[in-house]
């Protein structure tokens, strides 16, 4: 399980906000970062404006 370092609430969900394939690369970073936490039902996901 990911937590909120500041909150110890459970992270269940990142949005990340971008613009083209660098949002979309970093939406993907972030969901392999909460998986190797060991959260395998973590989601990113890439917002691009």
């Amino acid at each position: 399980m990911s937590t909120n370092s500041e909150t110890g609430a459970e992270v269940r969900e990142v949005v990340v906000i971008g613009s083209g394939p660098a949002g979309y690369t970093a939406a993907l970073d972030a969901e392999r970062y909460l998986v190797a936490l060991g959260d395998m039902e973590a989601r990113a996901a890439a917002v691009t404006v």
